[in-house]
């Protein structure tokens, strides 16, 4: 599992609902221990990983994704490939 890890929802008020920036990481630390404890791996990536698609594929196959697996688009294969 994995998401795109921006800053903006911490340092934009109107991105956090009403919550400080301590409690959104808050927050998502709880989200993010609750999905490893499902016992899947976790990455997040950031704008310079989707620049870089050869950094972007060592962090999701460090987690634990295997090429060829899940959807079949030309695009997802050049990316695991």
């Amino acid at each position: 599992m994995g998401e795109f890890d921006g800053k903006g929802k911490y340092v934009q008020a109107a991105l956090r609902d009403g919550m400080t920036a301590d409690e959104a990481v808050y927050r998502e630390k709880l989200r993010e221990d609750r999905v490893r404890a499902l016992g899947h791996g976790f990455v997040r990536w950031r704008w310079a990983d989707l620049t870089d698609p050869g950094r972007l594929r060592c962090k999701l196959l460090a987690t634990g994704l295997r090429p060829g697996c899940g959807t079949s688009s030309p695009a997802n294969q050049k990316l695991v490939r």
